[in-house]
């Protein structure tokens, strides 16, 4: 007995830690709950009022419902020989007269063109025009009642919230949301010769292009066109990497202005070469004037390597070692982007350039403004080589066709290329009568003799078979007549 006695204080003292051990975790479990409860309840009863995040996604939706009307899908079917394919892309309503903007990538080529609306309704659309430099295309539905989309030309700022709009892997009027990474950049494109885009990191994907890209306010900022596909360094239709690319409203404008007015876009010239400030201070030292710009310029820009004679870069006393840092007040970063600010204004438009001058001492630099009339820029392909190509073949005079040359050719006119003279004795003599009209090669629309050009350069520089056997040319010709018919070309070699 006096042992169970003796041992009882300890069985009631482990007994109650075995208690407390198990009950203090319980507890505090439950104070935690109880807790948390809290604070879903409280949380839960604020989130109920009105707040920043309420705000904010009201007026995302009050974006999409903005925009939405004025967002179109594009699908096309394209045909080459016997094999046929389709594509696709998006779009927006440029006007209330039916015009439909987009990439020229979407459109290029393709033998029929539907749009899809907002409505869900579907029209076969026209191509009006496309620009292959800057890959900006027009089409237009003869219907009433589009929305046009609202649109913005000022430059967005890094950091801006932006959303992209379109049809993503066929997902139709999808829409995603980023902010601004930065402007004025160069991607290197092998078909885009000006590129100035705007860099967003909302999602873009295949079926993307050609869509709008907007501000908070629903206007358009600019248009999507290319995706950087994380697979090393390349860019273009890949599945989406975190960059995004958008051609800037104010290139749009300029070449959807041009194509509605004439059919043809001219780009503005200035008569320089340039080359990238950062580039300096890569160079060895010993250059006074590249010295001098290492030493006292700091920042990005367009350095002035060549001034071109009678240009209207020399007419202002643009000289070597100028530094251009802002045309029109946008900021320049290289010299691509300064020539595709240049390029994407009209001829005979005034320009502001804000230049770095160093001094002759090379003791430092001065800041200058110059105003400038712009030029009309020659053709961006290497004319005289491709046209001596042709001649060979016997197209001895080719010229854009207008009205004004067609009335001189006493033939209707078309958008095309004007066959004005053709060689006797030659290959396309007795096959092509002078006034006939070049309105297509490979099956791809032209509208023009640069386009014409720029189309051969490319069959050129991507067909392989270039280096084993002479090219072949699919020319599609709308005779005098009026008749239609192809016929196939070998390019010298």
């Amino acid at each position: 007995m006096a042992r169970i006695y003796t041992i009882l204080p300890s069985v009631v003292v482990l007994s109650a830690a075995v208690v407390a051990i198990w009950a203090a975790p319980r507890a505090a479990q439950l104070w935690r709950a109880s807790a948390e409860q809290d604070q879903v309840r409280t949380s839960a009863s604020r989130l109920a009022g009105d707040n920043i995040l309420t705000a904010v996604n009201e007026a995302t939706r009050d974006v999409a419902r903005t925009v939405a009307p004025s967002v179109v899908s594009v699908s096309t079917r394209m045909q080459r020989g016997d094999h046929s394919w389709t594509g696709g892309g998006s779009g927006w309503v440029w006007d209330e007269g039916g015009h439909i903007v987009t990439n020229a990538h979407v459109v290029d080529g393709a033998e029929l063109i539907e749009i899809q609306t907002a409505s869900d309704e579907i029209f076969t659309a026209r191509l009006i025009g496309l620009d292959l430099h800057t890959d900006i295309a027009l089409l237009r539905l003869d219907v009433d009642g589009l929305t046009p989309a609202l649109r913005c030309s000022e430059t967005p700022m890094q950091g801006d919230m932006v959303f992209a709009f379109g049809s993503p892997f066929g997902f139709r009027f999808s829409m995603s949301a980023g902010i601004v990474s930065g402007v004025g950049r160069s991607a290197g494109l092998p078909d885009i010769e000006y590129e100035n885009f705007i860099q967003v990191d909302a999602a873009i994907n295949p079926g993307n292009s050609g869509g709008p890209l907007t501000d908070v306010r629903g206007r358009v900022l600019g248009m999507n066109t290319a995706i950087a596909t994380g697979r090393g360094n390349s860019l273009g239709q890949g599945q989406f990497a975190g960059i995004g690319l958008a051609i800037p409203m104010e290139m749009i404008e300029n070449v959807i202005g041009q194509i509605i007015e004439s059919g043809e876009v001219h780009a503005g010239f200035l008569g320089v070469s340039l080359l990238p400030a950062r580039a300096l201070a890569q160079q060895r030292q010993g250059n006074p004037l590249a010295d001098c710009i290492k030493a006292h310029y700091s920042g990005e820009g367009a350095v002035v390597g060549l001034v071109s004679r009678s240009s209207p870069a020399e007419g202002v006393g643009l000289r070597l070692g100028d530094v251009i840092m802002r045309i029109d007040g946008i900021a320049v970063t290289d010299e691509e982007q300064a020539t595709s600010l240049i390029a994407s204004r009209r001829p005979g438009t005034i320009t502001q350039l804000d230049i770095w001058r160093p001094r002759e001492d090379g003791s430092g630099g001065d800041e200058v403004g110059v105003a400038v009339a712009l030029m009309e820029r020659a053709a961006s392909v290497n004319r005289e080589p491709l046209l001596e190509l042709l001649r060979e073949v016997g197209f001895a005079r080719l010229e854009t066709c207008t009205e004004t040359t067609a009335a001189s050719a006493e033939v209707g006119f078309r958008p095309g290329v004007l066959v004005a003279d053709v060689t006797g004795g030659s290959s396309a003599a007795g096959r092509v009568d002078p006034g006939a009209i070049i309105v297509a090669v490979d099956g791809a629309p032209i509208r023009s003799l640069d386009e014409l050009l720029t189309r051969i350069q490319r069959i050129i520089e991507k067909e392989s078979f270039w280096r084993s056997r002479a090219p072949m040319l699919a020319l599609t010709l709308c005779e005098p007549s009026g008749q239609t018919r192809v016929i196939e070309v070998s390019l010298p070699r």
